[in-house]
């Protein structure tokens, strides 16, 4: 003989007593108050991890601004080595453009004179990771005469440089080709990392 629905057969439920005794077990309480100590720890893991984020993305703008200003600062360096300016305007052509940290040397021998201009990325994280960021501009230059150029310590150049600095590439120009280059050093790194 079968069970009818509703009875019990061999300990078994079936029918709409089964699921009475269904509805009538406890269920767990799911309320906001069971949830909120799951989301503070969720929330105190990831917290961490965006915030690095943040900090690196900081740091990687502050290195790039600060890369276009020695850039800009080796660039306007060469313009006044081409207006026939001495390396002490250089040197504060530097700073104006590029911050009271950077540096800027005058080097070169026949017809190409070099600007470099070096500083250290500012900022909260300049001090945590100290990057130094390096710009080297070009310029060839040609006395009036056609003689060798003057040195680039003098004072006065005398002369006249044509100069244009482009990224990446070199570039043909009247009067001459133009160079320029960029790199960062990590402290203790031995090399240029870009």
């Amino acid at each position: 003989m079968s069970p009818r629905p509703g009875h019990a057969h061999g300990g078994l439920l079936f029918g709409t007593a089964a699921a009475k005794a269904r509805r009538s077990r406890k269920r767990p309480h799911h309320g906001p108050g069971k949830d909120q100590g799951a989301v503070t720890a969720e929330f105190a893991v990831a917290l961490p991890a965006v915030l690095l984020l943040l900090a690196m993305l900081l740091a990687g703008a502050a290195a790039g601004i600060t890369q276009l200003r020695v850039e800009e600062a080796a660039r306007a360096g060469a313009r006044a080595l081409a207006r026939g300016e001495g390396s002490a305007t250089v040197e504060g052509i530097a700073r104006r453009l590029a911050g009271e940290t950077a540096t800027a040397a005058v080097s070169g021998q026949g017809e190409w004179l070099d600007v470099t201009v070096s500083a250290k990325v500012g900022g909260p994280f300049g001090a945590v990771i100290p990057w130094t960021l390096t710009a080297k501009a070009s310029a060839r230059t040609e006395a009036p005469d056609g003689s060798a150029a003057p040195n680039p310590r003098s004072p006065g150049l005398g002369g006249s440089v044509d100069f244009l600095a482009l990224g990446g590439f070199v570039e043909s120009g009247e009067g001459g080709t133009w160079r320029k280059e960029s790199s960062a050093r990590l402290p203790g790194s031995g090399g240029a990392v870009a």
